[in-house]
C-alpha cells in the first residue's frame, strides 16, 4: 500500500527544489560579480604604478617652467597624493540574502565606507576617481587654477567593467539558471533520488 503523503513529498520536493535553483542562482549571480570586481581592480592596479616623490616633483617643476609659471613654488613630498595602498581591495563585500525562503539575491556591495580612511580629501574622494579609472589628480590639489588631470587613467574603468558584467548577466541568464539546476540536482529530497526525475518510491 502506498502512503498516503507521497503526493505531499513529492509537492515539498518541487517547492523545495525551485528554492534551492533560486538560492544557487543568487550565489552564483554573487560569486561572478565578486570575480569581475576583483579582476577590475587588478587591472585598475596593474595599469600604473606610481613614479616615486622625486620624480613627481621634478615632472611637476619642469611643466610649471614649461608654462612660464615657476614663481619659485615650493613642491614637498605632501604633493605626492597618490599613494599606492591597495586600499580598493577593501572596497567591495559579497552579499547575499534569503528572504524567508521566498526570493534570494546575491551581488557585492561597493562602498567607501569598507576602506580605511588613510586620504587627504577622504575615501569617498579616492573611491569614485578610482572606480572612474582615474589614478589621482593633480592641479587643484596644488592649488592651482588649473583644471585637473589625471595622472593615469584606466579605461574601461573599474565601473564600466562591474556594470558590463551585471549587464551581461542580467540579459543572458542562462549560464548562471544552468549552474544552479546542475547544483540543485545534486541535493537531497524527501521523494527524489540525487538527479531531479528519478523518484523514489516509499512504500
Amino acid at each position: 500500500m502506498v502512503k498516503s503523503n507521497i503526493f505531499d513529498d513529492i509537492k515539498a520536493d518541487v517547492k523545495q527544489y525551485a528554492m534551492n535553483i533560486s538560492k544557487y542562482s543568487a550565489i552564483e549571480v554573487r560569486e561572478q560579480l565578486y570575480q569581475a570586481t576583483t579582476s577590475a581592480i587588478d587591472k585598475f592596479y596593474a595599469d600604473y604604478t606610481p613614479g616615486d616623490y622625486h620624480q613627481r616633483k621634478n615632472d611637476f617643476m619642469a611643466e610649471m617652467i614649461e608654462n612660464g609659471e615657476d614663481d619659485g613654488y615650493v613642491f614637498t613630498e605632501a604633493h605626492c597624493v597618490y599613494q599606492r595602498t591597495y586600499n580598493l581591495y577593501n572596497s567591495y563585500k559579497k552579499y547575499y540574502k534569503n528572504n524567508h525562503d521566498r526570493t534570494f539575491s546575491g551581488g557585492v556591495i561597493l562602498s567607501p565606507d569598507f576602506m580605511k580612511d588613510t586620504y587627504r580629501g577622504g575615501r569617498e574622494l579616492v573611491f569614485d576617481l578610482a572606480y572612474s579609472g582615474f589614478h589621482g589628480l593633480n592641479s587643484w590639489e596644488f592649488g592651482s587654477p588649473r583644471p585637473a588631470s589625471p595622472y593615469a587613467v584606466t579605461s574601461p574603468s573599474p565601473m564600466d567593467i562591474i556594470e558590463k558584467k551585471q549587464n551581461g548577466i542580467a540579459n543572458h541568464p542562462e549560464s548562471i539558471i544552468h549552474k544552479a539546476i546542475m547544483r540543485a540536482n545534486g541535493d537531497a529530497y524527501s521523494y527524489f533520488k540525487r538527479g531531479v526525475g528519478r523518484p523514489r518510491t516509499k512504500w
